[in-house]
């Protein structure tokens, strides 16, 4: 199967838009987590694994749900928030300062 840039780019397209409208879910689980000050690493870490899933497609999208669950982890967590930056660093050539 071969498929032309415009297919390619509709395919594209179509994952970002489906990733875009699951993402209040993931959105959501990050409200929930901050309003009930959930500290459960495990679980948060599972979360801002997914949020990075979805980076991929929906970068400025998820960006600022992915920050705000770092300050939160920052008033506890000091290491799991520098491992979630370091991560966060390496995947996007970007260079958040560590706390």
């Amino acid at each position: 199967l071969v498929m032309n840039m415009d297919e390619i780019y509709n395919s594209i397209r179509d994952i970002r838009e489906g990733m875009l409208v699951n993402l209040g879910n993931v959105k959501a689980k990050v409200n929930s987590i901050i309003v009930s000050r959930n500290r459960d690493a495990n679980y948060i870490g599972r979360v801002f694994d997914e949020l990075l899933d979805y980076m991929s497609l929906c970068y400025y999208e998820v960006k600022p749900i992915y920050f705000r669950l770092l300050e939160y982890t920052s008033t506890f967590d000091i290491e799991l928030t520098n491992d979630y930056i370091s991560i966060f660093n390496k995947m996007f050539d970007e260079k958040i300062r560590k706390l």
